[in-house]
């Protein structure tokens, strides 16, 4: 049987905080305050002066991820702007997935997100899926990540602890509270808080 890559997503208020304490060892936290770049150079200058000090086999992936993720694409020439979070996040995401020596923990990655930013990072998840890398991200909101378009496990942090679930069984105990249930409501539900 053919190894797949493990993505995860940590939903919910206590995510970040229970993630970070039950993380193994080994596993490469990624934030978008430690992300390395030359904000005066491009993000093609960042990424060919970073690539040359790479292994061959970290140069391959490196270059494929940064096609997968959308930031190889039109515009790669021009410097970071820093209206642009997302492309930032996605762009410190790359290097902790070639980089890693173990699994990577991203905390907060959608923050700042554009929906195009979002459909990239969809992309990505279903890459590290197929090519068995192991991406762990936090995510505060449930509705940030049903808006995804890949279909992956989630483990929602609630007051007692983890509950593992997916994507379709989210539709579905939204479905169960009525037609005009939103995804805020449904995790308001779960994570045990009366008032929104």
């Amino acid at each position: 049987m053919e190894e797949k890559g493990i993505v995860l997503a940590l939903v919910g208020e206590r995510a970040e905080e229970r993630a970070l304490a039950e993380a193994a060892p080994g596993t490469e936290i990624c934030r978008d305050t430690d992300i390395p770049y030359f904000p005066a150079l491009g993000m093609r200058q960042n990424a060919v002066n970073l690539r040359m000090v790479m292994e061959p086999e970290q140069q391959a992936l490196f270059w494929e991820l940064l096609k997968v993720s959308g930031l190889r694409r039109a515009g790669w020439n021009l410097p970071f702007r820093k209206d642009q979070p997302g492309k930032l996040r996605m762009w410190g995401l790359v290097l902790a997935l070639t980089l890693r020596s173990g699994p990577v923990l991203a905390i907060e990655p959608m923050a700042g997100m554009t929906p195009e930013d979002r459909t990239d990072f969809s992309a990505l998840l279903q890459y590290c899926q197929e090519h068995v890398l192991r991406l762990t991200y936090t995510v505060y909101r449930l509705k940030d990540v049903m808006e995804l378009t890949y279909p992956h496990p989630l483990r929602l942090a609630l007051p007692e602890g983890w509950r593992d679930t997916d994507m379709a069984e989210m539709e579905r105990d939204r479905a169960a509270l009525g037609e005009k249930a939103g995804w805020d409501k449904l995790q308001l539900e779960w994570e045990g808080e009366e008032n929104g």
